[in-house]
């Protein structure tokens, strides 16, 4: 099982709609799945028709218990399952120590058998969640959209992956930044895009999403964007997503 985390320390990026597309891509090439919800917000385990974790289901609270937790996994469908988030415990953990940071490494690996990616959603922070999910992960990829604060968050999301890979996970590969919500006809955001590619090179990779209504249209519905695209901004969207997370699955595939 390969292990792919979606970051970044700021929030309304697109890292849920990633994480949701990644595991409709990968479904649809006839991968198991499995979606881990790191996130408090729990907007990953929303997107699978989870409001509230039954407590027959291993939940991501589960993960981090003391001692392994026996239980069987959510189905989402027939190939995609999910370790739901949504327990107002699992707050308690922002502010957790390493010991209990790195237990849910161990609870993942012990699943390994029974998929081939498992895709992990995270908090919109630096905490102990967040660094637990890195932990996790094989890679790890940066969705970003484009401003001030956007860009000034980079630096720090780069040290806290860097400091994971010292610290817990040395075989953890960063794929990169992918830009999310831009804005083409924009003079100003092409040159922001100009200016992210200069800085940081490869780090940018060549795929970019779009602001696009038909995204937007896509969570509401709990399907992706490629799924009966009408009309040609929709067909764009769904080409553009087809394609970014095709690039990215077989980027870990190597």
């Amino acid at each position: 099982m390969k292990t792919i985390t979606i970051a970044n320390q700021k929030g309304g990026v697109g890292k849920t709609t990633l994480s949701s597309h990644l595991a409709f891509a990968a479904a649809g090439a006839n991968m198991r799945v499995l979606l881990a919800d790191f996130d408090p917000q729990a907007s990953l385990s929303l997107g699978c028709n989870v409001v509230v974790p039954d407590p027959e289901f291993l939940s991501t609270m589960d993960l981090f218990a003391e001692r392994p937790v026996s239980k069987p996994l959510q189905p989402v469908d027939e190939h995609v399952s999910l370790i739901p988030a949504g327990d107002e415990a699992l707050y308690e953990l922002l502010t957790a120590k390493t010991d209990v940071v790195i237990r849910a490494r161990t609870a993942l690996r012990a699943l390994a058998s029974k998929f081939d990616l498992c895709i992990i959603d995270t908090p919109p922070e630096r905490n102990s969640l967040l660094v637990g999910a890195l932990a996790a992960a094989d890679f790890v990829i940066t969705p970003m959209t484009l401003g001030l604060y956007e860009q000034g968050g980079v630096a720090k999301l780069f040290n806290t992956i860097q400091g994971t890979q010292s610290a817990l996970n040395p075989d953890l590969r960063h794929l990169g930044i992918l830009l999310m919500k831009t804005n083409g006809r924009s003079a100003k955001e092409r040159a922001m895009v100009q200016h992210m590619r200069s800085e940081y090179g490869d780090y940018v990779l060549s795929a970019e999403l779009p602001e696009r209504a038909a995204v937007r249209h896509a969570v509401n519905t709990r399907s992706p964007v490629w799924e009966n695209p009408r009309g040609s901004s929709h067909e764009k969207a769904a080409k553009e997503w087809r394609d970014a997370c095709t690039m990215i699955l077989k980027e870990i595939s190597k």
